[in-house]
């Protein structure tokens, strides 16, 4: 190893000299390697016919290392819809509904990735959750987030806004996001 160099630090500047890029197969299986997030404050809404899904609410792109690496999809979405019932909100994966973070089939029960319960049309509730998908690939990957509500007439669903609102101190607008993150598969 007589090509390796030594590393070494210059207190005085702070420049460290020595050292070179690693590749992922240096890297620790579960070490994160790459993160992208983007936080939406603008409002969505979309009027929705009974388990139909919206156009993408939110989304954000990623490109992978490595195809076997994993990708950690973190999503936080405020909402709402015109009368009390549920909303919902689903992953998708490059335009197509990602089958490992909903629900099992049951009958003709809609399968989502999160589901939020509404009591009133004043007030919205927060959806939250968590999925682990496999990259699959060194291209770009969009994520994104369609939604959808338990009702069983067209109504409109919200994203960080509640529907019966008024201009006044007491309602509010929220933000909603969506965090990826790129970790390192094992390495044989």
């Amino acid at each position: 190893y007589s090509s390796l160099m030594p590393v070494s630090i210059n207190g005085n500047t702070g420049v460290i000299t020595g050292l070179t890029s690693l590749p992922d197969s240096a890297m620790a299986s579960g070490s994160v390697i790459q993160i992208v997030s983007t936080t939406k404050t603008d409002v969505f809404s979309e009027s929705l016919a009974s388990g139909g899904f919206s156009a993408d609410a939110m989304s954000l792109s990623i490109t992978p290392s490595s195809a076997s690496n994993k990708i950690h999809i973190a999503i936080n979405c405020f909402l709402c819809s015109s009368t009390t019932s549920r909303a919902n909100a689903t992953i998708y994966k490059a335009g197509s509904v990602l089958t490992g973070s909903i629900g099992d089939a049951d009958g003709n029960k809609n399968r989502t990735s999160l589901q939020v319960g509404l009591n009133n049309t004043a007030r919205g509730n927060t959806a939250s959750g968590t999925y682990l998908d496999t990259a699959g690939g060194t291209s770009a990957i969009t994520y994104s987030v369609r939604l959808s509500h338990g009702g069983s007439t067209s109504q409109t669903i919200y994203l960080n806004r509640v529907s019966n609102e008024a201009n006044t101190d007491d309602y509010s607008r929220s933000a909603s996001t969506i965090t990826l993150m790129e970790v390192v598969a094992w390495q044989e």
